[in-house]
């Protein structure tokens, strides 16, 4: 009766180690296609809705992108930045503007990537505004303070900075205080203003320099009047006296 039932036995275990490999491979699979950000949407509503609402979730369809990808006639390698899952050999992409996968690997892979370095991927260079250039020159790199610690505060994926971001290191004494947050605005709003007002000055200054311009321009229309004038005089003068001298 054992006999009987060991290959059954056997077949059974051979099927299970079957099913068990391909539910595997499906799952390997389904890791290598990009899901799209909706399929974050059941576990992370909350953060699928600040992405929502970020320029990442905007980076193709943006209107000044568009604009300015046209004018560099559509140039393919805008799209490393602009989409996500670039094909650079075949210049295809699986999904329009920065999406979740972009940043944390393809399909349910969940990958937390907090490097500089992935986020200097894309913002460097003249198209990037030379942010990663900027953050490696500033202290906060010097410091190992991230570009996610400040732009993901409390892990929000809208990725703007917020006022109690800063304070969460800047504390205790008067310069690494909270404070230094509304002193920072206000320095930058008087700074703006007297930029402003300096600007002013200059436009003032220009209308001031070419009145001064339209002066001599007419003074010197009058000299070269009044020096012709006078050359005339000496002329009909100097033929009055000839012919004086003649009779």
């Amino acid at each position: 009766m054992r006999k009987r039932s060991l290959p059954w036995i056997i077949g059974l275990i051979l099927v299970v180690v079957w099913l068990s490999t391909l539910s595997n491979n499906q799952a390997a699979a389904q890791d290598e296609e990009y899901l799209g950000p909706e399929a974050c949407i059941t576990c992370h509503q909350e953060k699928y809705d600040e992405w929502n609402e970020s320029k990442h979730a905007e980076a193709y369809s943006d209107h000044e992108f568009q604009q300015e990808w046209e004018e560099v006639e559509n140039q393919e390698d805008c799209l490393q930045c602009h989409t996500t899952g670039y094909d650079q050999e075949t210049e295809t992409y699986a999904l329009e503007g920065v999406t979740c996968e972009q940043c944390h690997g393809v399909g349910l892979t969940m990958e937390v990537d907090r490097s500089p370095e992935l986020c200097g991927s894309c913002h460097t260079g003249e198209y990037g505004e030379y942010r990663y250039e900027s953050y490696l020159e500033g202290t906060h790199a010097n410091s190992d303070v991230t570009c996610v610690d400040c732009h993901s505060y409390e892990t929000d994926h809208d990725f703007q900075i917020q006022a109690q971001t800063c304070a969460t290191c800047h504390t205790e004494d008067r310069i690494h205080s909270s404070s230094i947050i509304p002193d920072t605005l206000t320095r930058a709003l008087d700074a703006e203003e007297h930029a402003s007002d300096i600007e002013g000055q200059i436009s003032s200054l220009e209308d001031e320099l070419l009145e001064v311009e339209k002066r001599t321009e007419f003074v010197t229309q009058l000299t070269l009047i009044g020096g012709v004038g006078v050359l005339l005089v000496v002329i009909v003068v100097g033929l009055s006296y000839l012919r004086e001298r003649r009779s």
